[in-house]
């Protein structure tokens, strides 16, 4: 049985700002701004990086960018590197 790999994954929940066209639809490669274990500590801190739109309930902005850029909370598995020994 040659060619086994194992593989380790951290599992995250990221906040990331995202552009966005004119409909809210993605425009551009996201940026992670920073990651928790849990969903519930990321939305805690979600505060600390944007702010909530004014008229538009649950959509955030990210500090410092305009309305054509949205802050997610997304969930992501990275690929951990080890050592075998």
């Amino acid at each position: 049985m040659t060619g086994f790999k194992c593989k380790m994954f951290r599992c995250e929940w990221q906040i990331v700002s995202q552009p966005v066209g004119q409909y809210g639809e993605n425009d551009g490669s996201a940026t992670v701004l920073w990651s928790w274990p849990t969903y519930e500590e990321a939305l805690a801190d979600r505060h600390n990086h944007g702010y909530e739109h004014e008229f538009v309930k649950d959509r955030w902005i990210p500090n410092g960018a305009d309305e054509y850029e949205m802050l997610e909370i997304r969930y992501r598995e990275v690929l951990v590197s080890y050592d075998k020994s």
